[in-house]
């Protein structure tokens, strides 16, 4: 239910339906949820590095000859983000709320510059931050 495919190497419960969780709440070295925890921050900073550089591919445009032009390649590039509508969030639930939700905290930690504005005075023009491979490594 999230707007991306995600594949991993998740170590699963015995009936391969949900992530392994540990039977004994007081064990906290488990590796099969380091393991899977591991994955999860592996995912969440994958994901932000993809919102990063996506308008570079959604909103190939600076200048544009259209306003519904220019609104359709933004509305192209924000639908790649996880939706915390309230009206959706029940769609997302257990893990993959936690990945949507990690991923808005790590943008905002980060100060990620990840909107694309316009400016009413010159219509049709689009400013997309520019990125130079940020060092995005925690």
């Amino acid at each position: 239910h999230l707007p991306v495919h995600i594949n991993g190497h998740f170590t699963l419960n015995t009936a391969r339906r949900d992530l392994w969780k540990s039977t004994d709440p007081t064990k906290h070295d488990d590796p099969k949820i380091t393991w899977n925890n591991n994955l999860m921050h592996a995912i969440t900073s994958s994901y932000c590095k993809f919102l990063i550089d996506a308008h570079h591919y959604t909103c190939q445009h600076q200048s544009y000859v259209s306003y519904d032009q220019m609104r359709g390649d933004l509305v192209t590039y924000y639908h790649l983000f996880p939706d915390l509508n309230s009206y959706k969030i029940d769609k997302l639930e257990g893990y993959w709320l936690d990945i949507a939700k990690n991923v808005y905290q790590r943008l905002i930690k980060h100060n990620c510059d990840i909107l694309a504005v316009t400016d009413h005075e010159m219509p049709g023009r689009l400013f997309l931050p520019d990125h130079d491979d940020d060092d995005d490594d925690d």
